[in-house]
């Protein structure tokens, strides 16, 4: 199993095989923040799931921001899928947007990740929850 580093932080495992990593493993003394399920910015056309999906990373990537974190500090993400408008879960579209904002040039941090298909969802697609950390404090004295 492959070790990747992602600051000192945190540690993700896996392979090159998945577009996510199998595992992580936080450092000692790390903070840790967690998110709530979030959805789709309001207003936001539901029942495609790759724009619900962007839309609401861009949601994430923002409350990460005013916590004073950034994407590569996530650590894992819970995505919940309900069927988009053609009534399938489409694993594939949340994949493709999974990609656009991790696991690319740009931003090659593969955290953790569970996807859980589900029945229904309250008109929304996709909903998202996340675990974040940051390096520990130094030490002093």
């Amino acid at each position: 199993m492959k070790s990747t580093s992602s600051g000192s932080a945190f540690q993700t495992y896996g392979t090159d095989a998945t577009v996510y990593s199998t595992g992580a493993k936080l450092a000692p003394g790390a903070t840790v923040f967690f998110t709530a399920g979030g959805t789709a910015a309001a207003g936001h056309p539901t029942g495609d799931t790759q724009a619900e999906a962007l839309s609401t990373m861009a949601g994430l990537k923002d409350s990460l921001a005013k916590a004073g974190f950034s994407l590569t500090d996530v650590v894992f993400v819970r995505a919940y899928l309900a069927p988009n408008k053609a009534g399938v879960i489409d694993y594939a579209a949340w994949n493709a947007a999974w990609n656009t904002v991790f696991n690319n040039p740009g931003n090659p941090h593969k955290p953790a990740r569970t996807t859980v298909g589900i029945p229904t969802l309250g008109g929304e697609a996709i909903r998202l929850k996340s675990n974040t950390s940051a390096p520990p404090a130094p030490r002093t004295g």
